[in-house]
C-alpha cells in the first residue's frame, strides 16, 4: 500500500469512523493519569464490564465478557495463576495413572456453596452430564469430548450416562477416564465451561437461576444484584474456602461501552483500573503505554476475518485467498494505535506451535488475478457485507478491510454492524457470509486456538471440516514428544491458514492495564484473565 493510500484511508478513518474525537481530560506531569485523587472511604472496587455480559451460566458462555463475571462467581476443580499455569482449585490435589488415562481428583475439606451446603464431587457429575446432554445446546461441549464416552453420549449413541468416564467414588474423591492421553485436560477443565452448578438450584428456577437473589456460587464472590445493562454487583462470598471473605471488597462492573467516557471516569477516579479493551481507548493508548505505572503482558487472543464457507464467493478457496492477501496487516497498529501486532496464522506466539511461516503474506496483485478469473466464471456474483459486532474498535477495522479490498480488487463491500448479543445470535444460528471475530484462548495450549474448527467444536462458524486437520489436532493433543508435536500443529496450520484459507487472522495485541493506587492484587494473565481472589482497596497512607 502507497503512503498515499495510507493517508486516504486515514482520512476514511476519521471522517467515516468518527474518529475526531478528543480527550476531555489533560495528561499529568508525572505520566497519564493524577495520583492526587481523594482515597476511598468505602471497600469498593469499580471496573468497567464494557456491555452486558450475554449469559452468567457456563453451560452457555462464549464470550470472554461473561467468563469474566463467571470467573468471579464460580470455580472449578482446576485453575490458573498469573503466569497461566494450572493449579489447584475446588480439588485440592489429583492424581494421573501411568497410562496417563485415569484422573483421580480430591476435593478440598469443607468446601461450601455460597448458602452453606457442602459441595460435592456430585456437583460435577450433574454439571457435566448437563453440559454433555444435546438438548442443552451448549457450545462447548466438545471441551469433555476426550473422556471415555462423552461424545458417544452427546450424540445419543449411547443414553446411559453410568458409561461415560465419570465416576463418583465419594463425596471428594471424582474419577475421570479418559479414552486417550490429554496433555491438556488439567487445562481444560479449569475453563469456566467445566465449572459445576447446583442440581436443585437449576431446577428450581431454570433459566432465571443465575438471576440476582437466585444464583448460588462456588467463587470468591456471590451475585448481590444484576441491573442489566447496567451494573452487576458482587459482594464476597462468605463461605469460600481461603477463608479471605472480610478482606474482600464489593465489585461493582459498570457496563460502559465508550471508552472515552470510561477513561475520563477513570482519570476523574470513578473506576478504579483502567484496561485497553474495556477503558483504555486508542486514543490514550501510546500515553498510557509511556507511563511508568502502567504494566502489559502479551495476550493470547487472535482477531480475525472468518468466511462462511457455503456460500458464494466463499465457497471457492481461492477466493477466500484472494480476499485474505488484500489485506496489509502492518497498517493494523499504525491505524488502530492499540498495541496491535500483526499475525497471519492461527496460533499466538507465545505458545507453544507457533510458527511464523504459516499464512497468506500481502499480495494484492496475485489476489486480483484470482478475483478476475473468478468473475469470467461468476459474472453475476454478489458482493456479501462484512458483518461485525457494533463496537468503535471492530467498525475501524472494517474501515480498513474495506479501503483495502477496493483498492486491490475495485469492489465495494457493505459493512454491517449488529450489537453483541444479536451478534452472537447470528453467528450461531444464520453465519454471515463474511465476519469479523475475536478469539481469546481457553487454555494456555495451541489446541485452543486450532480446535476451534474441528467439526464438534460449537464456536465454528464456517461450515468447513476436514478429515486430515481434526486427525493432526488428535495426534498432537496425545504426543508428547515436542518436535512430533510441533510437525502436527504446523501442517494443521497450513491447512488451516493455507490451504484451505477457512480463516484470515489479522493480529494478536498486548494487554495494557493501571490501577489507582488505593487498589492492590489485580493482574493480568496471557489467558487475559483477571482473578480477584486477593485484591484489596488499600487504607490511605
Amino acid at each position: 500500500m502507497s503512503r498515499k493510500s495510507l493517508y486516504i484511508l486515514f482520512t476514511v478513518l476519521l471522517l467515516g469512523a468518527g474518529l475526531l474525537i478528543f480527550s476531555p481530560w489533560k495528561a499529568t506531569e508525572s505520566g497519564a493519569y493524577s495520583t492526587n485523587l481523594p482515597w476511598p472511604t468505602d471497600n469498593v472496587l469499580t471496573l468497567n464490564l464494557g456491555k452486558e455480559p450475554p449469559t452468567l451460566d457456563p453451560l452457555h458462555m462464549t464470550d470472554s465478557t461473561s467468563g469474566r463475571v463467571i470467573h468471579e462467581l464460580l470455580r472449578g476443580l482446576t485453575d490458573f495463576d498469573e503466569n497461566s499455569q494450572v493449579v489447584p482449585s475446588l480439588a485440592k490435589s489429583w492424581t494421573i495413572s501411568e497410562d496417563e488415562l485415569t484422573y483421580t481428583f480430591t476435593l478440598r475439606d469443607n468446601i461450601k456453596w455460597s448458602d452453606g451446603k457442602p459441595i460435592t464431587t456430585a456437583d460435577f457429575l450433574y454439571s457435566w452430564e448437563r453440559i454433555l446432554t444435546q438438548k442443552n445446546a451448549s457450545q462447548y461441549a466438545s471441551f469433555l469430548f476426550s473422556i471415555k464416552n462423552a461424545e458417544d453420549f452427546y450424540n445419543t449413541k449411547i443414553n446411559d450416562f453410568s458409561q461415560v468416564g465419570i465416576k463418583v467414588l465419594d463425596d471428594t474423591h471424582l474419577e475421570v477416564i479418559l479414552r486417550k492421553p490429554n496433555g491438556f485436560f488439567l487445562s481444560m477443565i479449569g475453563f469456566q465451561v467445566a465449572f459445576p452448578v447446583r442440581q436443585d438450584n437449576v431446577e428450581k428456577y431454570g433459566n432465571q437461576f443465575t438471576e440476582a437473589g437466585q444464583y448460588i456460587t462456588s467463587g470468591p464472590f456471590r451475585l448481590a444484584k444484576w441491573q442489566h445493562d447496567t451494573r452487576i454487583t458482587l459482594e464476597p462470598n462468605p463461605y469460600y474456602w481461603d477463608g479471605e471473605a472480610d478482606k474482600r471488597p464489593t465489585v461493582k462492573f459498570e457496563m460502559i461501552p465508550d471508552q472515552n467516557t470510561a477513561t475520563t471516569l477513570f482519570e476523574q477516579g470513578v473506576l478504579d483500573m483502567a484496561d485497553s479493551g474495556t477503558v483504555i481507548s486508542d486514543s490514550e493508548y501510546a500515553r498510557y503505554l509511556k507511563d511508568p505505572r502502567t504494566k502489559t503482558v502479551g495476550i493470547s487472543y487472535i482477531q480475525y476475518l472468518g468466511f462462511n464457507t457455503k456460500i458464494a464467493p466463499f465457497d471457492d478457496a481461492s477466493i477466500r485467498k484472494a480476499f485474505c492477501q488484500c489485506m496489509n496487516r502492518d497498517y493494523f497498529p499504525i491505524l488502530l494505535k492499540s498495541g496491535q501486532k500483526p499475525l497471519k496464522t492461527f496460533v499466538t506466539e507465545n505458545l507453544f506451535g507457533y510458527n511464523a511461516k504459516y499464512g497468506h503474506n500481502y499480495a494484492p496483485q496475485e489476489a486480483k488475478a484470482a478475483w478476475e478469473a473468478y468473475l469470467k466464471k461468476n459474472p453475476n456474483v454478489e458482493i456479501p457485507p462484512l458483518l461485525f459486532p457494533n463496537k468503535y474498535d471492530t467498525r475501524k477495522m472494517g474501515e480498513i478491510l474495506k479501503f483495502q479490498w477496493q483498492e486491490a480488487l475495485g469492489i465495494h463491500v457493505p459493512l454491517r454492524s449488529l450489537d453483541w448479543k444479536v451478534f452472537l445470535s447470528r453467528m450461531h444460528y444464520d453465519t454471515p457470509p463474511m465476519y469479523l471475530l475475536t478469539w481469546f484462548v481457553d487454555y494456555p495450549d495451541a489446541d485452543s486456538f486450532l480446535s476451534l474448527f474441528h467439526h464438534t467444536n460449537g464456536n465454528n462458524h464456517t461450515g468447513w471440516q476436514d478429515d486430515e486437520y481434526e486427525a493432526l489436532l488428535e495426534k498432537g493433543a496425545a504426543l508428547q514428544n515436542g518436535s512430533e508435536r510441533q510437525k502436527a500443529y504446523d501442517r494443521a496450520q497450513e491447512i488451516l491458514v493455507e490451504r484451505d484459507t477457512v480463516v484470515c487472522p489479522m493480529f494478536s495485541t498486548d494487554k495494557l492495564w493501571v490501577t489507582q493506587p488505593w487498589v492492590e492484587g489485580l493482574s493480568f494473565s496471557a489467558m487475559n484473565d483477571i482473578s480477584m481472589d486477593d485484591v484489596r482497596i488499600k487504607q490511605k497512607p
